[in-house]
């Protein structure tokens, strides 16, 4: 599993407020019943997101203009996707 802080964009763009606001998810990779490994999303809280940081003891390991990508010290989530379809509307 990991934690991601991503930024969804407003479609209208109003002078003096952000055209950005964060978001966070909880990102997993599992085979689905016929053995298709893909990649799901889904959206939590940011109280939520900060929890399973604390518990799972999640650090940075990427971040960029688009968001923050939270994982194990030893990268056991990248270890465990490779090879998984990304769907591209996730």
């Amino acid at each position: 599993m990991l934690i991601i802080k991503y930024y969804e964009q407003f479609t209208l763009k109003v002078p003096g407020v952000p055209d950005a606001y964060p978001r966070w998810g909880k990102v997993t990779a599992k085979k689905d019943l016929q053995g298709n490994k893909t990649i799901k999303l889904k959206p939590i809280t940011r109280d939520e997101a900060l929890e399973a940081i604390r518990e799972r003891g999640l650090v940075e390991v990427l971040r960029t203009k688009d968001g923050v990508v939270y994982d194990t010290k030893d990268g056991a989530f990248k270890k465990k996707s490779r090879g998984f379809h990304i769907p591209m509307n996730l």
